[in-house]
């Protein structure tokens, strides 16, 4: 019977089984925590890559049409098994990492809730396009174990390292969450890459570490050719037997968990190193806000010194960030949820705690010595640092800090910004359920980039049996969010200690009346009322001006139990010194509080003092004469002055202003004052310059002019008054009524009687020439109707004489002057001048006659 072989060929087709999501996942992905939102991914700030072959990546997985929430924020990697998928930050939208400032992302990852897991997947910074990905020697996408960013060792025949890694992602990096043990040594198969792991186990295969994919130095070779090659992966910082898939410690509960990743990348310190700095932390916080990770000794944080060159960006500063994830013949659920992004929006959050009884002291964690009935302020801070966009919306869910009372109505905190422009209230409305939720009414940016939102409680402590008791104030957790931003910040926890010991202050001479520039002092005593000794030293002193200027002081070098504060005074130098501005002193009566704490925070009730700054008024008075002559041609008038406030308080000229009326004219003038003296000063005689134009003066005259003169706080002098007397271009004689000679006897010889008595006689010019000629006429008796013979005569200094029966020339002055000219004090002697001529025998008597002047000028 002959015997047939014969060969049985079974093909199998490519049967592709769709998994439906099982149930953990579809809870975990739609409660999965809030994130930004991905919509419009290809013309929004996310592309989903585009590199030749069907990319698995979502976004927004869910399914409307069955009732689910639609979520815009998520990106699914993978759901089933042979996928590989990446998703990038969209560098032409702005969304890129900026190398050349410091940049945070976070972010939310999720594994999947199954006992076998797909690969895993990958955040990767690179210097490229949306077509990178992992890619065998024909070019067609590589999943598995490269995660879509590794090489491929697909090819046995490959032996070289470099030459592997060309099938990686180019000019990369990348931080790994590997959920798939890859330990076969076998070429071609391409799954050894976990082979020299050591903390592999048959519990957790699942790590995180971190390299450079299209780096040689990346990979080990193992094997030998022509097909025996195959390569293991060098795992920088790896952490290992980690429950990236499933919470192995409820692993009963089948319970999957979201983890937190944030990236803070910190630009070279030296200008042109390519060394940057790069922080990842793992489990930095959980789904619900709170910090540190639900599953023990998770959280953990490495540092990286990232090589810049690696990407060989030729001058670029700009990386493209995002995720691939890869499965092969296992599968799990991959999703990512973006919490911020850095070059859009760079910015932080951090939250301050104060005590403001006790001067605004921080809080730290863990604080002790907060009192009951303390002031205290909540302040969180939002700093925009960078970014191409605006952070708007800013939103503040903020669960409020235990063992507080807060205002029940009206306002219980404010928001402030950096350019200080008008505090934003927030009302004791907006509270809910102990949670206070705020939306900010401005964005930040680059312009204005800071916000505070400030909430004000006042510390209670708690009571057993009636006595107050030591009471923790837990953390609280807030949630900081933005149309490009997301972030959470943790009250410090501290205590509410009992007080003890009390502290009292009181006030000596608590009413003080001063003078702007007065020295004055703020004194006081104080006391423990258990006795407790008294220690300057140890002594802080809190001041508040009218409500609204708070300051502190240490010791002020009292006496033990004694304070003195100084308000204001004046040093050696005549300058004013102060502990508080000057400003805060002005002219009225002010309200200061004082209260004290000293080292251990017992804090004292404030005593209050009254400071009644009462302002000086300035003093104007005549420095001299008071009647002023000036002419029309000068065209103004100087009045010389004194001006001082009692010579105590100092004043600046500026600070002074002149005021002058022109009796009878209506006209007033305000000008500043001509007082060219250093500044400041008590006092100064100076001469105050007016114009005629502002006082309307155009013509010659007498004027009367009162001046006084106002300050800055509004006082004013009394008035001073000058006369002023204007004179045009004018000559005018000053002459006597009478004038005489001496006696003389009778002779047969004719002689010249000399001058008897005064003989004034001058000429006075305004801006004028003059001359002056005069004529006598004959000399009659006073007893009868005889003339004497004789005449009178007038003799210049040169000896010439002449009668002057006829018009005779005295002197001149052809320039034109304002001058005084002493006419008869200019005659050489007694001989000189005007004298009476007697011709010889004159009858006995007394005679009388005029002389005519004649005083004329050209003008």
């Amino acid at each position: 019977m002959p015997i047939i072989l014969f060969t049985l060929f079974i093909f199998f087709g490519n049967v592709h089984i769709v998994h439906a999501e099982n149930g953990a996942d579809q809870t975990n992905r739609l409660n999965a925590p809030a994130g930004l939102s991905l919509e419009q991914v290809d013309d929004g700030y996310f592309t989903v890559g585009d590199f030749g072959a069907t990319n698995s990546a979502t976004v927004n997985p869910s399914d409307v049409s069955k009732g689910e929430i639609s979520r815009p924020d998520e990106v699914r990697l993978t759901n089933d098994n042979n996928q590989l998928s990446s998703i990038w930050s969209n560098v032409d939208n702005g969304n890129y990492l900026d190398i050349t400032h410091k940049q945070k992302m976070s972010m939310w990852l999720y594994f999947g809730n199954k006992g076998s897991s797909g690969d895993g997947m990958a955040l990767v910074l690179q210097n490229g396009g949306i077509d990178a990905i992992s890619r065998k020697n024909d070019g067609t996408p590589s999943p598995g174990e490269t995660l879509g960013v590794w090489a491929s060792d697909s090819n046995g025949a490959q032996s070289s390292r470099d030459e592997l890694a060309k099938t990686a992602i180019q000019n990369s990096w990348a931080l790994e969450f590997d959920t798939f043990k890859n330990v076969t040594k076998t070429p071609v198969l391409a799954s050894g890459f976990d082979v020299d792991l050591n903390g592999l186990s048959s519990y957790s295969d699942e790590h995180i570490a971190w390299n450079y994919p299209a780096e040689g130095s990346t990979y080990n070779q193992y094997g030998s050719g022509p097909n025996g090659y195959y390569y293991s992966m060098n795992h920088e910082d790896a952490r290992e037997k980690l429950h990236l898939t499933t919470n192995n410690y409820k692993v009963n509960s089948g319970q999957a968990i979201w983890h937190h990743l944030t990236v803070e990348y910190t630009p070279p310190v030296t200008k042109g190193s390519n060394l940057a700095t790069l922080k990842y932390t793992f489990n930095d916080k959980n789904p619900d806000g709170s910090q540190g990770s639900n599953i023990p000794d998770e959280e953990f944080s490495k540092t990286v010194q990232l090589d810049l060159s690696k990407f060989h960006l030729n001058g670029n500063t700009k990386l493209r960030y995002g995720f691939t994830g890869s499965t092969g013949t296992v599968f799990a659920e991959n999703m990512a949820v973006f919490e911020t992004m850095p070059s859009l929006v760079e910015a932080e959050s951090n939250v301050v705690v104060n005590d403001a009884t006790q001067g605004n002291r921080e809080i730290a964690d863990g604080g002790k010595n907060v009192h009951d009935g303390d002031k205290m302020n909540f302040n969180y801070n939002v700093t925009y640092d960078s970014g191409e966009k605006d952070l708007a919306d800013i939103k503040a869910t903020i669960s409020l800090p235990g063992h507080m009372t807060y205002a029940s109505s009206g306002q219980v905190g404010t928001v402030s910004y950096a350019d200080g422009s008008k505090s934003e209230p927030i009302d004791a409305s907006e509270i809910k359920d102990g949670v206070l939720t705020h939306t900010l009414a401005r964005s930040l940016n680059n312009g204005l980039n800071t916000a505070q939102i400030q909430l004000n409680g006042v510390a209670k402590i708690d009571q057993s049996n009636g006595a107050d008791v030591s009471t923790k104030v837990a953390s609280t957790h807030t949630d900081i969010t933005g149309n490009l931003y997301s972030d959470d910040v943790y009250t410090p926890s501290f205590t509410i200690d009992p007080v003890t010991t009390h502290l009292t202050l009181s006030a000596i001479n608590p009413t003080i009346s001063v003078y702007p520039g007065d020295k004055f002092f703020l004194n006081g005593q104080y006391s423990y009322d258990d006795g407790t000794a008294v220690d300057n030293t140890k002594m802080h002193y809190y001041v508040n001006v009218d409500g609204t200027h708070d300051y502190s002081f240490g010791d002020t070098d009292s006496f033990d139990g004694y304070f003195s504060i100084y308000g204001q005074h004046k040093d050696d130098n005549g300058n004013l010194v102060s502990n508080f501005p000057q400003d805060d002193f002005s002219k009225g009566k002010h309200t200061i509080t004082v209260y004290a704490m000293d080292d251990n925070y017992i804090v004292s009730k404030p005593v209050t003092y009254t400071v009644d700054v009462q302002t000086p008024k300035p003093v104007l008075s005549v420095d001299g004469d008071s009647e002023i002559n000036t002419t029309l041609s000068a065209g103004n008038i100087n009045l010389p002055v004194n001006l001082t406030y009692d010579d105590k308080y100092g004043f600046d000229s500026s600070d002074v202003t002149w005021h002058t009326k022109v009796q009878g004219t209506g006209v007033e003038a305000t000008t500043a004052l001509t007082d060219g003296s250093a500044n400041p000063k008590t006092s100064s005689k100076f001469v105050q310059t007016l114009r005629d134009s502002d006082l309307k003066i155009d013509k010659a005259g007498k004027y009367t002019l009162t001046a006084y003169v106002t300050d800055k706080n509004g006082q004013s002098s009394e008035s001073i008054t000058f006369t002023v007397i204007v004179r045009d271009k004018t000559a005018s004689l000053t002459y006597r009524n009478s004038y005489s000679f001496g006696a003389v006897n009778a002779s047969d010889e004719t002689v010249y009687d000399r001058r008897s008595g005064d003989w004034t006689l001058g000429v006075n010019t305004t801006e004028s020439d003059w001359s002056l000629s005069a004529t006598a006429s004959d000399l009659k008796s006073n007893e009868g109707s005889a003339t004497l013979n004789g005449n009178l005569e007038y003799i210049d200094n040169d000896g010439n004489s002449q009668s002057m029966k006829t018009k005779t020339f005295l002197g001149e002055d052809k320039n034109v002057t304002s001058d005084k000219k002493d006419i008869s004090g200019s005659w050489k002697d007694e001989s000189h001048g005007i004298l009476l001529k007697v011709m010889p025998n004159p009858v006995a008597g007394g005679y009388t006659g005029t002389i005519s002047w004649d005083l004329t000028n050209s003008l």
